[in-house]
């Protein structure tokens, strides 16, 4: 069974935590692992999606991710492509699922075990930029 966890920025003093999620008051609250409760910003809690990244780092909604997309192809088993880019972690409510989103595309990829070389580089709290910059870097062939 996966852990059920989530993590928000305490309205105090802008600190991540990670804990237990309870709404009970005007604000949500995240009880960590001493029982500390924090009052966090609504807008900045994420659920842990149960995947860890290439670094063994858990994977929340709201992380900046990097992706590194290889494929291999045809008789010969060649390196069709190989290139990273720079998406989102969130929680799709049509699907019922966590997926990958690059909002200069409107692309949805759902995020599963099987998907490829995943890196956390941010989260869109203190690293939006990161989803600003246009990210891509390795090759592409296209075979005739």
């Amino acid at each position: 069974m996966r852990k059920i966890k989530f993590r928000g920025i305490t309205i105090d003093d802008n600190k991540m935590v990670y804990g237990d999620l309870l709404q009970y008051r005007v604000y949500p609250v995240i009880f960590d692992k001493d029982k500390n409760q924090y009052e966090v910003k609504a807008n900045t809690v994420g659920q842990y999606t149960g995947l860890k990244d290439k670094n063994r780092k858990m994977i929340f909604e709201g992380d900046i991710v990097e992706i590194r997309y290889i494929w291999y192809g045809g008789t010969d088993k060649e390196k069709k492509a190989d290139y990273t880019k720079i998406k989102q972690i969130f929680y799709n409510t049509h699907s019922c699922c966590f997926g990958m989103f690059a909002p200069e595309e409107y692309d949805f990829q759902m995020l599963n075990s099987q998907s490829m070389e995943i890196e956390i580089i941010g989260n869109i709290y203190k690293n939006p930029e990161l989803l600003k910059e246009e990210k891509w870097v390795g090759i592409i062939k296209i075979q005739k």
